[in-house]
C-alpha cells in the first residue's frame, strides 16, 4: 500500500511525479492480486489531476473535500 504521493513544490514540473507514478503502476501491474489503485486529491489540485488522467485514472468518487481516482489493473478480479 502507498498511502501517500507527494512531490515537494521546489521539485513539481520536473517530471519526477511522472516518473514514480509509472513505477507505481508498472508494479501494481504485475502483482497478481492487485487489481486496482486508487489515488485521491484535494479538489483544485488540477495538476494532480492531469497526472492522474494522463495515466489512466478516472473519477471513481467525488467527496466533499476529495476526489477520489481509479485504475483498474490486471490482477484477480475478486
Amino acid at each position: 500500500m502507498l498511502w501517500r504521493f507527494m512531490i515537494g513544490q521546489e521539485f513539481q514540473g520536473k517530471g519526477y511525479g511522472q516518473a514514480a507514478l509509472e513505477i507505481v503502476i508498472e508494479m501494481a501491474q504485475s502483482h497478481p492480486v492487485c487489481n486496482h489503485l486508487i489515488a485521491a486529491y484535494v479538489k483544485g489540485n488540477q495538476k494532480m489531476a492531469r497526472l492522474l488522467e494522463k495515466n489512466g485514472f478516472v473519477l471513481d468518487l467525488e467527496e466533499e473535500r476529495e476526489l477520489v481516482f481509479r485504475l483498474e489493473t490486471p490482477g484477480v478480479k475478486f
